[in-house]
């Protein structure tokens, strides 16, 4: 590829490259200047520019491909042809690197140094002031994938069939809070998507979650007969348990129940309640839910949306 740029037909190309640069915005004397000090290089796939914590201070402009740009490991960004990378550092020279530039594909970079740049801009200020605008567009749009709090905590309440009564009380005995309360039932799942989008839809609105672990299957364990929650309430916790950390996801269980638990789950405190004698008294109900949802609105208050 970069034989492409090599020549005097590729300086005629590396010139038009330089050109349609977002900093040069056609301004041939710029283009000139920055191309006197390039230094161009060709990288393969998966190579790493700039490493995040990096002290270096370059500035790369990509002539031609495309670059990742990656945060702590993860993917935050995609830099085409036709921009630029690193300028951060190059402004603030005492700052580290704030994230990894990696090849996304073959790609043909031009390597400007900071003293370099520094001189150029220096003679063509209006560089700063784009590089600036530049800089304040990719803050905006970093901003953008930053999930925004919600006003009041967002709580969601996953049981199987057979304990959504105990759901439903949890539901009744947060009304008055000033909390968003859903349970699986209302209309969270809708016909036409897939119950798994649904889910992860609900994972990542929630501050907090509840499930009701009872004991609705028997399981066999090393000779030993437990009872023991639903598949699907279980993968629930742990999807919300992942997302929303141990400190926002609660188990709320009945007492005097030996559950066989993944030993993942082990380590939650459950918030309990005694089992009314009659199971269709709604007074008995509220009275055995009434210091959980006491211990649930407890946790909201403190803990707030995330």
């Amino acid at each position: 590829m970069i034989e492409r740029f090599q020549g005097d037909d590729g300086k005629r190309r590396l010139r038009d490259a330089f050109l349609n640069q977002k900093l040069v915005n056609g301004e041939q004397l710029i283009a000139e200047q920055l191309i006197e000090v390039a230094i161009l290089t060709e990288l393969p796939t998966d190579t790493v520019l700039i490493s995040q914590e990096g002290e270096d201070t370059d500035l790369y402009f990509i002539i031609s491909g495309r670059m990742r740009i990656e945060a702590n490991g993860r993917p935050v960004a995609i830099r085409n042809y036709g921009t630029h990378v690193g300028e951060m550092a190059l402004i603030d020279c005492k700052a580290r690197r704030s994230a990894s530039v990696i090849a996304e594909e073959t790609t043909l970079v031009a390597q400007i140094t900071e003293p370099d740049f520094t001189r150029i801009a220096d003679e063509f200020p209006v560089l700063w002031r784009r590089i600036s605008i530049e800089l304040c567009d990719r803050l905006r749009n970093r901003n953008d994938m930053i999930r925004r709090p919600n006003e009041l905590p967002n709580v969601f309440i996953c049981s199987s069939s057979e304990s959504l009564h105990i759901a439903e009380q949890i539901q009744l005995g947060l009304d008055h809070h000033e909390s968003i309360v859903s349970k699986w039932t209302d209309q969270v799942f809708g016909l036409t998507k897939q119950t798994m989008e649904d889910l992860e839809r609900e994972v990542m609105s929630a501050d907090f979650a509840i499930a009701v672990v009872t004991g609705e299957d028997v399981v066999t364990a090393r000779k030993k007969r437990k009872v023991a929650p639903r598949d699907n309430v279980v993968f629930e916790l742990g999807l919300f348990m992942g997302q929303l950390g141990r400190e926002r996801t609660v188990m709320v269980t009945p007492r005097g129940i030996d559950l066989k638990l993944p030993s993942d789950l082990q380590g939650l405190n459950p918030l309990s309640f005694t089992m009314p004698s009659n199971p269709v008294d709604k007074g008995q109900w509220a009275a055995a839910i009434g210091p959980v949802c006491t211990q649930l609105k407890a946790l909201f208050d403190d803990r707030g949306p995330r």
